[in-house]
């Protein structure tokens, strides 16, 4: 057919010239603004587009409408020198792509319309190079030519390459209409249907959709191993364009708040981008395939998926993929929906990393933030910065949990990269999950959260799996596990939430390190009665591990740990369990059981079967509270040591009472009877230690090895109503004797209402404990014991350094059997008498332990102080034989602090004061004193000072009689004291 040319003719006679032709290309006008201008040739279905004005290897097009209908294609017929096709639309129509649009060679095709451009189901691109759809009105080049939608009196074109977009007022938007597809396993470059048309650019090259609102609405957008970006603008401004000038063909976007490109960029406000009902978006390949996608607010939803990585079976060593990048200002939003940057099946090379920069982003309905290896090389990390708030919530139709996870999977030999999130705050809530974990050879990754506010993990889904975040080494997985660190101002886990960091294949699990600046709270259990809390664990019941646990360090201004919530380093299998380590400035607090009565705390276990070191709890606070049951522990039940448990506090260590099912509040160090090795020690430092209402201090060894020592320093020691302080050792033969002791060292330690000390043994060559007790004062009452007894050898040593011991009363062997009416051992308890006992029995009378109890001034060989039952009253010592009449005439005042002397003869001994009114020598008859008694005479010899004076110096200097001083003259006078009684 004839050409319709519009070189040499004006516009106003092309209708008229052309008939034809103008009705045959439809939607595809012309205008007469280039100096060369662009003709359409209709062949069939076919708009053959050519002429135009080339500038080296540019050529402009400028047209009035350009739309592309359905069942019709456009081919731009360039030469093939041409690297850039540059395309406007003048008018004010909106461009409908529904066609196909083909161009020559690899050259890079750009549509600019700023009324908005809608690319239909059936739009496709069969380009060279990249394609760029814009609803900017001006392109920008390097030598500050412009082309320019609006002002098309262009006197040059550039023959450079373009280097910015500029946006008008109210650019117009850009809507893909797709037909949505179902997406399965994906992983190669040829993932998404291809029947069903996607826009799609070759390999390596670059697909840009940038304009005002960008919509993806079913569509599905393609370039494997090149680059998909998508940008939404809302006014005006200019977006950076960057080339590769080497290849020629990787060009991206860049928008003002990401640096200046160099031209002068001004700030643009963003428009929204959605990706929405099964919408696709597959960059990957061979090579760095990316996604990059800017907006104000960016929607992902509805099943959609984006994709990136190298594709199956792709890929060398040095291959390294591509990002997902996504920059929303305001929110972003992903629900059920997948964004993955992975290292497919066969492939090798590393994966790429997925960044997003927001305001806020919410992750729901079983969304998936993926970087994972399915073949040889590592995955790369997952970033997320949100300057407000991010959510993970609830799972999907089909039970995922929505996530965000770094893994290494089967048959994969790499490591897997991090999770990295910077936010205001964190909330992962009703199941979802945080994870970084190998399956494969190679190691986890890391998860660090830095929060200025708050971070939260809250409940479980419907499947009953909880919010977590867990770095784990997986049965049959090679390598360690990465760590688990939280920065923040306060730290929440409630409803059963857990952070998990184990090993169950072979190598050492992940630390887990948690800084608040104020509070971590722990509470709570899931609805199967699983303990929510932090864990660190080697193996499980049905694993094989071998490895080491984490340990798990908390450094906050209080911690707590309630309702059945656990702090747990344990090992199942081969190797050393983890320690506990809390440093609090504040407060530490324990408190309650869960739903099922197990005890809530801080456990530290050689699980049954297990190989390996129990690992240590350490407190550092002010003050320690542990009540309701809830329980500190170090357990053995294999083979090796429990760990130990060390509090240093210093004001208070509190423990309190039992839960409602009497499970005890303890801290306590046992050595099961399947264990083989020893418990470990509990050591306190604190200014004040109160255990009462059946609380303990407790080390226990019921298998072949011996329980753990307890050392306690305070300033005072309290415990009431059947209070423990207890080491005990049941066992078969033990060839060691240094068994479990209890060392004590207070100012004052009071025990009463049926609370005691023990360090009792039983089996065959299993020896009483020690205890030494050293204290100002010791006070045990109402049926409390300290005892050292030994059920079948030899009685322990109880040694008690005191100044006074008020209420205990030691007891023999012999004695006990007297009291008690028996001569069986197994019924030798003290506490079985209503007294206050210290024992150190045997087996028999002949295997006694010993009592030893040193105090100043006190004969052990007398008995101890037992405090009388009859209290005198004070009152009836104050002579009443000075009167004035019925008045009484004698007064004792004292004002002050200290004590009294025993008699009034005597000097204080203490800052007390005094007003004698006793008569003095000269004022009494014959040097009878007040009492009726002679003053002791003096002599030439050394006798005791009674008083002190002042030199000319003003030293003290004491004196044998005390100085006449008349006291200071008060209102009131004394009255006249006589010798005789009326």
């Amino acid at each position: 057919m004839k050409k319709c040319s519009f070189l040499f003719w004006p516009a106003l006679f092309s209708f008229w010239m052309c008939p034809l032709a103008q009705h045959a290309i439809g939607q595809i006008v012309p205008d007469a603004t280039l100096p060369v201008n662009s003709t359409v040739t209709p062949q069939g279905n076919t708009n053959l587009i050519e002429g135009g004005t080339a500038a080296g290897s540019n050529l402009f097009h400028s047209f009035r409408e350009f739309s592309v209908p359905t069942g019709t294609e456009v081919l731009f017929n360039n030469k093939l020198d041409i690297q850039n096709i540059f395309t406007r639309v003048t008018g004010n129509s909106i461009s409908n792509i529904d066609g196909l649009i083909r161009a020559n060679g690899v050259a890079n095709l750009f549509l600019l319309n700023p009324n908005g451009i809608i690319f239909g189901p059936n739009a496709q691109l069969n380009i060279g190079g990249s394609f760029f759809a814009s609803t900017a009105n001006t392109i920008k080049f390097a030598d500050r030519i412009e082309f320019s939608t609006t002002n098309t009196q262009t006197p040059l074109l550039s023959v450079n390459v373009p280097v910015g977009l500029q946006y008008g007022a109210n650019p117009g938007e850009i809507r893909v209409q797709g037909k949505g597809q179902e997406f399965g396993t994906t992983g190669t470059k040829e993932s998404f249907d291809r029947s069903l048309n996607p826009l799609e650019v070759r390999d390596g090259n670059t697909l840009a959709l940038v304009g005002g609102n960008v919509i993806i609405d079913g569509g599905i957008l393609q370039s494997a191993g090149g680059r998909v970006e998508l940008g939404g603008l809302a006014g005006e401004g200019t977006v950076g364009v960057n080339t590769d000038v080497e290849t020629f063909n990787q060009t991206s976007l860049q928008f003002p708040d990401s640096g200046d490109s160099g031209i002068g960029v001004s700030p643009v406000p963003l428009a929204n981008v959605s990706i929405i009902n099964k919408s696709g978006i597959n960059a990957i390949g061979d090579r760095g395939g990316s996604i990059t996608i800017s907006g104000r607010n960016i929607d992902i939803s509805g099943n959609s998926l984006l994709t990136a990585g190298i594709g199956k079976g792709l890929g060398t060593t040095e291959t390294i993929a591509g990002d997902i990048s996504l920059n929303a200002i305001a929110a972003l939003t992903i629900a059920s929906s997948t964004i993955e940057n992975n290292l497919n099946p066969d492939a090798i090379g590393n994966s790429g990393n997925i960044n997003i920069n927001t305001e806020s982003l919410t992750v729901t309905e079983g969304s998936l933030l993926s970087s994972t290896t399915f073949g040889q090389g590592n995955g790369g990390n997952i970033t997320i910065i949100a300057s407000d708030r991010i959510t993970f919530n609830g799972t999907g139709n089909n039970g995922a949990s929505s996530q965000a996870a770094s893994t290494v999977k089967d048959e994969a030999v790499g490591n897997a990269g991090d999770i990295n999130i910077t936010t205001k705050s964190l909330h992962i809530t009703e199941g979802a999950l945080l994870n970084v974990s190998t399956f494969g050879k190679g190691n986890a990754g890391k998860i660090t959260i830095v929060a200025s506010d708050t971070v939260s993990f809250d409940g479980q889904n419907s499947e009953g799996a909880s919010s977590q975040a867990t770095s784990s080494v997986e049965e049959n997985g090679f390598g360690d596990g990465g760590s688990i660190n939280i920065t923040t101002n306060s730290l929440q886990l409630t409803g059963g939430a857990v952070l998990n960091a184990s090993t169950l294949g072979q190598g050492k699990a992940g630390d887990i390190t948690i800084i608040a600046s104020d509070t971590v709270s722990f509470d709570g259990v899931n609805s199967n009665g699983g303990p929510g809390g932090v864990a660190s664990t080697v193996g499980t019941k049905e694993t094989n591990a071998v490895g080491a646990g984490g340990n798990i360090n908390i450094t906050a201004k209080s911690v707590s740990v309630t309702g059945g919530a656990i702090l747990g380093a344990s090992t199942f299998a081969q190797g050393k369990a983890g320690n506990i380590n809390i440093i609090a400035s504040d407060s530490v607090s324990f408190d309650g059981t869960g739903s099922i009565g197990s005890p809530g705390g801080a456990l530290s276990t050689v699980e049954e079967n297990a190989v390996g070191e129990g690992g240590n709890i350490n407190i550092t606070t002010n003050s320690l509270s542990v009540r309701g049951g809830a329980t500190l522990g170090v357990t053995t039940f294999a083979k090796g040591n429990a760990g130990n448990v060390t509090i240093v506090a210093s004001d208070r260590v509190s423990l309190d009472g039992k839960a409602s099912d009497s499970s005890p509040t303890t801290v306590v160090s046992t050595a099961e009877n399947s264990a083989v090795g020893n418990g470990g020690s509990i050591d306190i430092v604190t200014g004040y230690l109160s255990i009462t209402n059946g609380a303990s201090l407790n080390s226990t060894s019921l298998g072949n090895g011996t329980a753990g020592n307890i050392t306690v320093a305070a300033d005072s020691i309290y415990m009431e109503n059947r209070a423990e302080i207890s080491t005990e050792t049941v066992g078969g033969d033990i060839t060691t004797q240094n068994q479990a002791s209890i060392e004590l060292q207070s100012s004052s330690l009071i025990l009463r209402q049926n609370s005691r000390i023990t360090t009792n043994a039983q089996g065959n060559n299993i020896i009483g404990g020690n205890i030494a007790i050293d204290t100002d004062t010791l006070v045990a009452l109402e049926n409390s014991d300290i005892s050292a007894n030994s059920l079948d050898d030899r009685g322990g040593t109880v040694t008690i350094n005191a100044q006074g011991i008020f209420g205990a009363q030691s007891r023999t062997t012999e004695e006990l059997q007297t009291l008690l009416n028996t001569n069986d051992t197994n019924l030798l308890d003290p506490a079985l008498l209503s007294t206050s006992d210290i024992t150190a029995t045997g087996a028999d009378s002949s295997l006694s332990g010993t009592v030893t109890v040193n105090t100043p001034d006190v004969n052990p060989s007398a008995g101890l102080i037992e405090l009388p039952g009859n209290l005198i009253d004070a009152t009836a010592l104050v002579t009443s034989s000075c009167r004035r009449g019925n008045s009484p005439r004698s007064q004792f005042t004292v004002i002050g602090r200290g004590g009294l002397p025993p008699s009034p003869l005597q000097a204080l001994e203490s800052q007390a004061s005094w007003i004698d009114l006793r008569l003095t020598p000269g004022q009494g008859s014959g040097g009878v004193g007040q009492w009726g008694k002679k003053e002791p005479s003096l002599t030439n010899g050394i006798v005791e000072a009674t008083g002190w004076r002042s030199d000319p110096d003003g030293k003290v200097v004491l004196t044998a009689n005390t100085a006449n001083v008349t006291p200071h003259s008060t209102a009131l006078a004394h009255p006249n004291c006589q010798t005789s009684q009326n």
